[in-house]
């Protein structure tokens, strides 16, 4: 979930990975929008669950915070899967038969051509209904 990785972030206190930096200007209420909410582990139907309790009135920083991470790893995942099929465009096709040494071609008969693909049909025109000459509720 969001909200714990942000809250692993805030409690990482040597910078490297996975640490918050926080700008030194911030004031005291964006601090405590920060910590506005609180991880509660409860037991519920015999599992244990994590839940985002708020005790301060005000959380729009932790919010913030929380939507722009959730933005940076879509586009992060967006960005692999666009890379990945650019790799796969391209690769060359993979061979369809494993290769024969010379010797072997001449007891190999030839291959059968491969059919050219048709071209596809032409669409059909829509029709175009003629409706009834409109008139006005006056009767001209």
């Amino acid at each position: 979930m969001i909200s714990d990785r942000i809250a692993d972030m805030m409690a990482t206190e040597k910078p490297g990975p996975l640490y918050m930096h926080v700008p030194a200007d911030r004031p005291e209420s964006w601090h405590l929008q920060m910590t506005a909410e609180k991880r509660v582990i409860i037991n519920q139907q015999g599992r244990t669950v994590t839940q985002w309790k708020q005790v301060r009135p005000r959380n729009e920083a932790f919010d913030c915070r929380k939507y722009a991470y959730a933005v940076l790893e879509g586009s992060r995942r967006l960005a692999a899967r666009v890379k990945s099929r650019t790799l796969s465009a391209a690769l060359p096709a993979p061979a369809l038969s494993i290769p024969f040494s010379s010797e072997q071609q001449g007891d190999r008969p030839a291959p059968a051509p491969t059919p050219k693909p048709r071209p596809a049909a032409p669409r059909p025109k829509p029709k175009v209904r003629k409706s009834a000459p409109r008139t006005s509720i006056w009767g001209r």
